[in-house]
């Protein structure tokens, strides 16, 4: 089953999304800030990331910095799921291949995700024919 990280501070929003993301199938894990996120992407690896910037404890951006640091996460695709000012700015992030402003139409969500669970796919296809780039 394909499994979605939502990384969010706000619970009602954390659980909102992980409701829709169920709702159409999808494995859903969520962590409070990037922290919990950095954890648990290390331990299980998701198919995509949905990723708040402005968190408490570790925000978006640190959670980004700390994913370009380490090699062996590159290659995750994230969707910025954010209603900050500077949200646009993630998008020069190589990880970042989505930015979802809140508030966040439904269809446009999971459309995004389905994007971005498409693009994992390719690369896991991409990776096991040899290409590690």
């Amino acid at each position: 089953m394909t499994r979605i990280l939502v990384v969010d501070d706000d619970l009602d929003i954390r659980f909102a999304v992980t409701t829709l993301l169920q709702d159409a199938g999808y494995e859903v894990a969520s962590a409070a800030n990037g922290v919990e996120a950095f954890a648990d992407i290390r331990a299980r690896r998701p198919d995509a990331v949905l990723l708040d910037l402005t968190m408490a404890v570790m925000d978006g951006w640190a959670f980004l910095a700390a994913i370009r640091a380490d090699p062996s996460l590159r290659g995750v695709p994230i969707g910025v799921l954010s209603g900050a000012h500077d949200a646009s700015k993630a998008e020069q992030e190589p990880a970042v291949w989505a930015v979802i402003r809140k508030p966040f139409a439904v269809p446009h969500l999971l459309a995004t995700v389905e994007a971005l669970v498409k693009h994992s796919i390719v690369r896991r296809g991409t990776m096991a024919a040899g290409d590690r780039r």
